[in-house]
């Protein structure tokens, strides 16, 4: 999994609403989205960050993304939650 210096770095450096960035099934940083890609975090406009997890499924089998909104910090544990324990 990338470490958590890169993840604050990210937090650091991005101030706009909007940009967003990619992380694998791995837990790896990636700048753009492709057939590895799981995770999509962005900033919201009130300065918390959002993550999508596309892998995600509902109880019924639906195509349902679950979703995390915070600090970097709690994204980040998040994902990393996801990651090594399966979900």
């Amino acid at each position: 999994m990338t470490t958590w210096t890169t993840f604050e770095t990210l937090d650091e450096s991005r101030t706009q609403q909007g940009e967003a960035f990619c992380v694998d099934r791995l837990g790896m940083f990636q700048r753009v989205e492709n057939d590895r890609t799981r995770f999509i975090v962005d900033r919201q406009s009130n300065g918390l960050w959002h993550v999508g997890d596309l892998e995600a499924t509902g109880d019924d089998d639906s195509d349902l993304t679950e979703e995390s909104i915070g600090t970097m910090r709690e994204c980040v544990q998040w994902i990393a939650g996801r990651v090594l324990y399966g979900a």
